[in-house]
């Protein structure tokens, strides 16, 4: 009997926040993220620190770009932290059958202390094994493939396909521990070519700045 076997791998292509220039000082007591440019201050002491007060700061306000954000400024600067966890990277559809469609799962676990939250996409992915859906729900009996996602910061709620570029949940501030759930689904028909067939999908998770 001839089967259509698919398998499906994550990757993950970047974990990032906007790049800022600093230079942290710290000590036991104390620390510093950034420094900034000043054109003066006071010199102020006790038994746990030292600190240099300013009275202007050089460059102070926000600079941005389509790819990076500058704060600048003490108050502006923010030190972030973003973290993904994922369950499983590797999925298995099985053998297709016309009478079914088939699915697998992964967990994605993210972390944002980042005042913006995050932005969690498809940087890139391979292309499609079988024909895409397009009409929002994979069903039996079609050629379809593509993938639900569902958590409270989801982007959507229906079946969409798997390319580049696609927005896969947001948030707009911080989480922690937020929990999405990938599902990827595919059915065929009597005439759906036969083998085996993959694709790999590479992820991007960022600050939302």
């Amino acid at each position: 009997m001839k089967n259509l076997f698919m398998i499906l791998s994550l990757l993950i292509g970047s974990l990032s926040f906007p790049l800022i220039g600093i230079a942290e000082m710290s000590s036991t007591n104390y620390s510093i993220y950034a420094d900034s440019f000043t054109i003066g201050g006071f010199f102020s002491t006790s038994t746990n620190y030292s600190f240099w007060d300013s009275i202007g700061e050089w460059s102070a306000g926000n600079i941005t770009s389509t790819t990076y954000e500058i704060l600048g400024g003490f108050q502006a600067m923010e030190k972030g932290k973003l973290s993904l966890i994922i369950s499983k990277n590797n999925l298995n559809l099985g053998s297709l059958s016309v009478n079914n469609v088939n699915s697998d799962s992964t967990n994605f676990t993210i972390s944002s202390d980042s005042n913006t939250g995050y932005i969690f996409s498809i940087n890139s992915a391979g292309p499609s094994p079988i024909t895409a859906v397009t009409d929002g729900e994979v069903t039996a009996g079609s050629e379809e493939y593509g993938f639900a996602i569902s958590g409270v910061n989801a982007a959507f709620v229906n079946d969409r396909s798997i390319v580049a570029g696609r927005v896969l949940a947001s948030s707009t501030v911080p989480v922690v521990n937020d929990l999405l759930t990938m599902t990827v689904k595919a059915s065929r028909t009597s005439t759906t070519t036969y083998g085996n067939k993959s694709q790999n999908i590479v992820l991007n998770l960022s600050g939302n700045f």
